[in-house]
């Protein structure tokens, strides 16, 4: 269900500015919410979107009740709708069926808003259609573009929307997200995990998160010192495979840079273990033994060479590259140098 500005835990400063352009009348007709994956765009998005429809609105936000109200958590509301990747990318297509639509301007009141998710994947004709959108947009309507990745946009799309920046929320803003949902808050957490992500906090409290890193931690030391056919099969498993003759879908792609994301932690877990034993800056704290025991095999230049190729890997994913030949070149890159050691050797 869509929340009220009021009950967004974190962003203050978002929402102060969001409610603040409702109350004055001063709604810009294009925003830009930037922010790192699963920091809450979305949720702010829809929050703004719910108090802008809300005939009801007191105090910048909407009442949460109304029929107005209603429609919007239900996702029917005539004047809201919600662009997402169609596969890997958001197509012309796509965007000329938003034109379209929003031709007319508002149906049931003063508003009408678009919000346009992952916006970075717009194709390049796609970007230069909703750039003439954002030129000459109809009375009323007000645009939200949702991207993690602003610098990927076009120059002349961003500085036509007014650009909100959302940080990653405190351990201590994830521990009250945790509470909402009921979840118990796990004494031996490691919230850093999350990387301020409530979504990812959430997945780990329910036990998946977790799961998921520890497979790539089990990855990690199936790799170390393996030759060339093995680090290609282990890039297999983290990989996987597209259907045959389909492309891959965003979600797999913003998968594959969490999973790294996870992975380039534990690189860095085990070079502060080597450079500041004792354990008290690590993240993954519930594993520290398998830190422990993986910070003799790397010297601590190496563990910055696997941290780099983590990065590049990791931007040409953003970038739009093939998930699978990547994470091959990685995990072949990952599988040298480790002291000459193999992996049966490390656990």
């Amino acid at each position: 269900m869509t929340r009220q500005m009021k009950e967004i835990i974190g962003h203050q400063k978002a929402v102060t500015e969001l409610t603040g352009s409702i109350l004055t009348r001063r709604v810009a007709h294009a925003y830009l919410l930037a922010g790192p994956p699963g920091v809450g765009k979305e949720t702010v998005a829809l929050a703004f979107a719910r108090a802008l429809l809300c005939p009801e609105s007191r105090g910048g936000d909407s009442c949460g009740t109304c029929f107005s109200c209603r429609r919007v958590d239900e996702g029917v509301h005539p004047d809201l709708a919600v662009t997402r990747p169609d596969g890997a990318s958001i197509k012309i297509d796509q965007i000329r069926l938003l034109q379209r639509e929003t031709q007319s301007g508002p149906q049931t009141g003063p508003w009408s808003v678009r919000v346009i998710v992952d916006a970075e994947t717009m194709t390049s004709e796609a970007a230069n259609s909703i750039l003439k959108t954002l030129e000459e947009p109809a009375p009323g309507m007000v645009f939200l573009l949702l991207t993690a990745g602003p610098q990927k946009i076009l120059p002349t799309v961003l500085s036509r929307c007014q650009q909100v920046f959302l940080q990653p929320l405190t351990e201590d803003e994830l521990i009250q997200g945790l509470a909402r949902h009921s979840l118990p808050e796990a004494e031996d957490l490691p919230l850093a995990l999350a990387g301020g992500s409530l979504s990812r906090a959430l997945a780990m409290a329910g036990g998946e998160g977790l799961a998921e890193r520890d497979r790539i931690i089990d990855l990690a030391g199936r790799l170390t010192g393996s030759v060339s056919f093995a680090a290609l099969e282990l890039a297999g498993l983290l990989a996987g495979a597209a259907p045959q003759g389909k492309t891959r879908p965003a979600a797999d792609r913003k998968q594959a840079v969490a999973q790294l994301d996870l992975l380039m932690l534990w690189y860095r877990d085990i070079m502060l273990q080597r450079e500041c034993p004792g354990g008290e800056h690590i993240v993954n704290r519930d594993r520290a033994d398998r830190v422990q025991a993986m910070a003799g095999f790397y010297t601590t230049g190496r563990i910055l060479e696997m941290i780099t190729h983590i990065e590049q890997a990791k931007g040409a994913l953003a970038a739009g590259a093939n998930i699978r030949l990547t994470i091959e070149s990685l995990f072949l890159r990952l599988g040298l140098g480790a002291g000459g050691h193999r992996a049966e050797e490390v656990f």
